[in-house]
């Protein structure tokens, strides 16, 4: 039994079904149903009562789910004795984005003459990012989101009673390799034409495996621009740093920010905007606590590196 299973169980009481807990904690259905039927298995008892219409507490349920909250209650109250005493203390789960490695590096530099201080940072997808702040697993979440979606996920969140606030519009760019063979017979300054593309592999951090990114990832297949994607030519990765090295280094091309001017110096990349594509980045937290010093730290880095490399 672990406290995300209890954290489970009292999600689905609060919205009535097992699919509508599951998008409301940005989980699958699946993965919230297996893991609810693991825990009554180690219990030995339904807690649920499933039908169409939805689920119910079994009477036993009922006594499990008032022992659940109660926990619930006392892991808050741990957590806010545990922020009392380590000031120092952060965690920030991001996105795939290399300007939340730059602001925590900065938070890293700022804290590293003090005498107490416990600093984290994670990489998820969206989905994964707003979890670990709903479940209290990180003080932040990081998050970009393509602008056809934004508003509804933004209300969805703040839905589930975590506040959001903007911190930059970006535009979204085929990024490519500055001597890259489609760029062959391109001047400076005359528009590309997506076509050109068409032969070559696209790079993203999507996985078939995993259907509950899409459409959160702007990364995916779906945003390239139809006349550039060859879904005979694909390349996944899970790490920022190896779409990077791959656009720089072979024929590949991605679609994502601008990126740091000194990303692009380093790997030799081109961005080429598409237009009319526009994502936003956000930060996520729970109203119920006070940001941390370094929460703030690390976000006035961030905005700082946001002003220097404009997107």
């Amino acid at each position: 039994m672990t406290l995300l299973q209890l954290r489970y169980v009292i999600a689905c009481v609060e919205n009535g079904t097992i699919a509508k807990a599951a998008q409301a904690i940005y989980t699958s259905t699946s993965n919230l149903s297996q893991s609810i039927r693991g825990l009554e298995s180690e219990v030995g008892f339904e807690i649920f009562h499933r039908s169409n219409n939805g689920i119910t507490l079994t009477e036993k349920g009922t006594v499990f789910l008032e022992h659940a909250m109660k926990i619930q209650l006392e892991i808050d109250t741990i957590a806010k004795l545990k922020e009392a005493e380590t000031v120092n203390r952060f965690s920030c789960t991001c996105m795939h984005l290399p300007y939340c490695y730059m602001a925590f590096e900065s938070l890293c530099r700022h804290y590293e003459e003090k005498d107490n201080y416990l600093l984290s940072i994670d990489v998820a997808f969206l989905p994964k990012c707003i979890e670990a702040v709903q479940m209290h697993l990180s003080e932040i979440a990081v998050i970009s989101m393509p602008e056809v979606i934004a508003s509804i996920e933004c209300q969805r969140i703040k839905d589930q009673g975590l506040s959001i606030q903007m911190l930059a519009e970006q535009h979204l760019n085929i990024n490519l390799r500055a001597d890259h063979p489609a760029l062959a017979d391109n001047t400076e300054g005359q528009s590309f034409e997506l076509s050109k593309l068409h032969d070559y592999p696209y790079v993203s951090y999507h996985s078939s495996a995993d259907d509950v990114i899409h459409p959160l990832d702007f990364s995916h297949p779906s945003y390239c621009p139809t006349e550039a994607f060859n879904s005979k030519k694909q390349i996944t990765v899970n790490n920022v740093d190896w779409k990077a090295r791959l656009i720089g280094s072979t024929n590949a091309y991605g679609i994502g920010t601008t990126g740091p001017e000194q990303w692009a110096e380093q790997y030799n990349w081109k961005s080429i905007p598409v237009e009319g594509a526009r994502s936003f980045l956000y930060y996520v937290y729970s109203d119920r606590y006070e940001l941390s010093e370094p929460a703030h730290y690390f976000i006035n880095y961030l905005l700082k590196i946001l002003e220097k490399n404009p997107t």
